[in-house]
């Protein structure tokens, strides 16, 4: 389980080195300089109360449960999920 634990990481490092090299880093910056920066930015804006009513609805079902966690400690694995996520 360590090994996984420390593999996992690298393993994402490694899958991210490939895409940038096989797409090209020109290319890359390219679509990053065409991009509408106004919609990344209301995206961004909209991701943040995504996350806390994610994590909203996670504590509820939690209480359900009986069991009460507090909502910083689940928006704290909300974000580490969404680490091994991507």
């Amino acid at each position: 389980m360590r090994f996984l634990k420390k593999a996992l990481p690298l393993l994402g490092i490694l899958l991210l080195a490939y895409v940038v090299n096989k797409i090209g880093i020109r290319q890359i910056i390219k679509s990053l300089s065409e991009a509408n920066w106004l919609f990344v930015f209301l995206a961004i804006l909209l991701f943040i109360p995504m996350i806390c009513i994610q994590t909203g609805k996670w504590g509820l079902l939690l209480r359900m449960q009986k069991l009460n966690l507090n909502f910083f400690y689940l928006l704290k694995v909300q974000f580490v999920s969404l680490y091994y996520e991507m």
